[in-house]
């Protein structure tokens, strides 16, 4: 059974997801310094795991990969396969899900990408704890269960690393115009209709603030007002 997936939120362009991965960096867990701590953590699992190499490893990745590490790229792989079992299913095999993954997270900002590469070591690793295998080597029921796990967990952090594992994945698998064909998605409308994509419109600024002093007088002449109406009623 396929991980819900709403087709509509899942396909992101590379701008949204860029978003919302610099929407972590103002949540306050990262600037309180838990992530050096997630760092710490990730740094001794992953040193375990090290001494739990995985069959994976031995795969073989593609050349020219960006910012993902070998470990990264196979992590993706796998979130590829047990987001995406299509076995009996009218879509396609996930394929270059890592590598296009690879591609979106080359293009965040440079703080915010290396907060969640900690965090993609961490979640990978941290299955070591309570399984005895990393993510990569879990079967797909109990790879399930641990990206639900995460996604629910208590700590917000966890939720942020799961969240944005899964929404690259799945964000990089609906870019790929084979899959929109099993879901009648007939793609974006820009192309056949002719309109020219604009990118990303500033927000609009906004007005600035009266200071209390300024608006402390219209306060004062609205109840005089008020008082007035009471008194002549």
């Amino acid at each position: 059974m396929l991980i819900k997936t709403n087709t509509a939120q899942a396909h992101l362009p590379a701008a949204l997801i860029e978003r919302d991965l610099l929407q972590l960096s103002r949540r306050g867990f990262i600037r309180s310094g838990l992530w050096l701590g997630l760092g710490v953590a990730a740094t001794t699992v992953a040193g375990v795991g090290y001494l739990r190499r995985s069959p994976r490893d031995a795969l073989p990745t593609p050349e020219g990969l960006q910012v993902l590490s070998v470990n990264q790229y196979q992590l993706f792989q796998r979130l590829s396969e047990v987001c995406f079992p299509v076995a009996d299913s009218a879509l396609p095999v996930p394929v270059g899900i890592a590598l296009q993954v690879d591609s979106l997270i080359a293009g965040v900002r440079a703080d915010v990408r290396q907060q969640l590469l900690i965090g993609l070591d961490l979640f990978d690793n941290a299955a070591l704890v309570r399984h005895g295998r990393r993510f990569i080597d879990l079967p797909a029921d109990a790879a399930r269960r641990y990206i639900d796990d995460w996604t629910n967990s208590s700590v917000s952090a966890f939720r942020a690393i799961a969240n944005a594992a899964t929404r690259l994945t799945k964000s990089a698998y609906w870019d790929n115009p084979a899959a929109w064909a099993a879901v009648n998605f007939p793609g974006p409308v820009t192309k056949p209709r002719g309109i020219e994509r604009l990118g990303n419109a500033p927000s609009p600024p906004r007005a600035p603030m009266r200071s209390k002093a300024a608006v402390r007088p219209m306060i004062t002449a609205a109840r005089r007002g008020q008082r007035r109406l009471g008194a002549s009623s």
